[in-house]
């Protein structure tokens, strides 16, 4: 066990080497024969007198028939860690980036801490609790290689997780399948051309060097809109109230090409997983020294992030930028990432049926946005060829809205926003504009959408809309979530025995507020789950009539103080503004407003409010279970959800 040489950390010192994913790494050596997609290295089981070096490596079908040469790459990686001997630099380097991530790091939930420095209890000597797992004292050559000297083939235990491979035994609690098979202590022979592109890492260029707080320049303008161009919105605040040489920057690409169909959509997800995988290996020793990105595509374009010390914020985004411009990816990784993706989308189905009808509710309810089946048939089709033409358009016309957060100036702010501009908006020869946003406005009775599943057991999901988009609207359904999830769970799971699963979430698309009221059972049928909730929602209704709510006062209290919880750190808080923005609400007032609207509810306005709402219902019924959907249910079903989008009533937004 390594446990006692907390000072010294012999296996972070190997895992941060092969678990490495930069230039010359193990991964990017099998990821660049096809043979993996991801890898982790570190110290694994730990006992007070024994622990394992794991080494997990996410195969690819191809890499799955030539795991024995995977494993040789590894141990040509372990060789020739022996082979350079260990390095003092490399401890003293990652004791930087420890103490650097212990002097700054942010707070947690309170239970959170208590439970890791419990845990640290046992761990560490009492002066050590707070940063046992940062310490790193003693350099120990001595030591790092006698951990060495354990990483050989005839130590090893090999585990192949596999959902197509052959078992013979069965274990006894749960039923896995599995295999045991003895192994040789011979490694694969693999090409030396292809070895040779195995190198340890560099020294880190991401260190930050400068980690001080910069000084406010004349009176703190606070969250702001700064003067910006037509197709550029941008909003800073420079704060450093939580003690962190820290920014975040934020942007949302609206692009008119990414929001017209289920292809569209597809390709943008496909693009964001290309130029992810094509940052790895420059941005990997970024995410070491605490400066993290993010590509994602949405429905209507892209969203890009940068967070971390801001002292080498730049290099990374320049890089970013570089990547998302140029687009220049091989066919192969379009192949791989492709094959990848879709592979991830049709194995939605496979999730338990609850989170099934999670997905589905907001690809029903809100325009544009396809559920990840549909993307998947969409791209199946689509060739290299065709991507890249549409990757050519991607930026055309785009529209930008930016957020710069933290220890930033405003003219650089603006110096940046200037950049993004330049390198994520060109021009249109015609005037393009992205797709508004559309929410369906239900009205009528509800209607039902039914998904049939391999799982067992089956769920209901219903998604009660509010009255109307408005901040009053939003605070009666947050109020009503907070004083019906107790009951509706005590009503549905312990006094009904229906389900494991049953809870009370909240739903809101845009300014539309919504709850989603869930019950997933291993026993009951579809009907029965809808009746019971049904039921619920009446007895509650006629409660409240008859009886007015003795609990108001106390529902109430419990979600202003959730509502005027402050931020812990600077990325909540930077997540408290971006939501702001992306939901279309000018002001950051939206929070305040709600508290205030919140605090201007009597029990008497929001008996009525909620009565009405639960009385006669607006909404809409998602259900899954191995049957299909009774064709003489009382709920008419919803039918085609592009097409009940197409002919809703809905709220707009741009």
């Amino acid at each position: 066990s390594a446990e006692a040489y907390y000072r010294q950390k012999p296996l972070q010192y190997l895992g941060n080497i092969l678990g490495h994913e930069g230039k010359g790494s193990l991964l990017s050596a099998l990821k660049s024969a096809g043979w993996a997609e991801g890898l982790s290295a570190g110290a694994g089981f730990t006992g007070r007198n024994q622990g394992t070096f794991n080494i997990s490596v996410q195969l690819t079908p191809e890499g799955l028939i030539e795991q024995d040469k995977v494993v040789a790459t590894t141990f040509k990686m372990i060789q020739k860690i022996r082979e350079r001997g260990v390095e003092e630099w490399r401890f003293k380097e990652q004791g930087r980036l420890s103490k650097i991530a212990f002097d700054f790091a942010e707070k947690s939930e309170p239970i959170h801490t208590v439970s890791r420095l419990a845990d640290n209890l046992h761990k560490y000597a009492p002066e050590h609790v707070l940063q046992g797992g940062y310490i790193h004292e003693d350099f120990d050559a001595r030591l790092v290689s006698r951990y060495l000297r354990h990483l050989k083939p005839d130590n090893v235990l090999r585990v192949v997780t596999n959902p197509a491979l052959e078992s013979t035994k069965r274990s006894p609690y749960y039923q896995t399948p599995y295999t045991v098979q003895a192994q040789g202590f011979q490694t694969a022979a693999v090409a030396k051309v292809f070895l040779k592109q195995l190198q340890l890492p560099d020294e880190n260029p991401f260190i930050p060097k400068r980690l001080g707080l910069k000084q406010q320049l004349g009176v703190s303008k606070g969250f702001q809109r700064l003067k910006t161009a037509s197709t550029l919105a941008l909003w800073h605040h420079q704060d450093t109230s939580f003690g962190t040489p820290k920014a975040s920057i934020k942007i949302r690409v609206k692009s008119p090409v990414v929001g017209q169909s289920a292809l569209t959509a597809a390709q943008a997800q496909l693009f964001a997983e290309l130029a992810s995988d094509a940052l790895n290996e420059f941005s990997y020793p970024a995410a070491l020294a605490g400066l993290h990105y993010q590509i994602n595509a949405n429905s209507r374009g892209l969203d890009l992030s940068v967070a971390g010390y801001n002292d080498r914020q730049g290099l990374l985004l320049k890089q970013l930028l570089s990547v998302i411009q140029r687009a220049r990816f091989a066919e192969e990784r379009f192949v791989g990432l492709k094959a990848e993706l879709l592979r991830r989308w049709r194995n939605t189905q496979q999730q338990t049926p609850y989170q099934q009808l999670f997905s589905i509710a907001p690809t029903t309810l809100y325009a544009p946005y396809w559920h990840e089946l549909d993307m998947a048939d969409a791209l199946e089709g689509v060739s290299f060829k065709e991507f890249k033409q549409f990757v050519a358009q991607i930026f055309t016309g785009t529209e930008l809205q930016v957020l710069m957060y933290g220890n930033m100036f405003e003219q650089e702010a603006l110096k940046l926003g200037a950049m993004l501009h330049s390198k994520l908006h060109r021009p249109a020869e015609d005037e393009l504009l992205a797709p508004a946003a559309k929410v369906v406005r239900l009205r009528g009775a509800p209607l039902q959408q039914h998904v049939q599943t391999n799982h067992p057991d089956a769920a209901v999901v219903f998604y009660l809309q509010g009255a109307g988009d408005s901040i009053q609207d939003a605070a009666i359904n947050a109020l009503l979530r907070q004083s019906l999830q107790s009951s509706f769970f005590h009503r549905l799971r312990t006094e009904k025995q229906l389900g494991y699963i049953v809870f009370v979430s909240n739903m809101s698309l845009k300014s539309v507020p919504g709850s989603v009221f869930v019950v997933q059972s291993p026993s009951a049928k579809v009907a029965e789950l809808i009746a019971e909730v049904n039921d619920y929602f009446q007895v509650q209704a006629q409660g409240f009539s008859s009886d007015g709510m003795p609990d108001f006062l106390k529902h109430k209290a419990a979600l202003l103080s959730r509502l005027q919880e402050k931020p812990k750190n600077l990325a909540e808080r930077a997540g408290l503004y971006w939501q702001e923005i992306v939901d279309s609400r000018e002001g950051v007032a939206y929070r305040s407003q709600l508290i205030e609207a919140v605090n201007a509810l009597d029990e008497t306005s929001f008996i009525t409010a909620a009565t009405g709402l639960l009385a006669q219902p607006a909404g809409v019924w998602f259900s899954a279970a191995p049957e299909a959907m009774n064709a003489n249910g009382a709920l008419k079903p919803l039918g085609s959800p592009a097409k009940f989008k197409r002919l809703s009533e809905t709220y707009l937004y741009p």
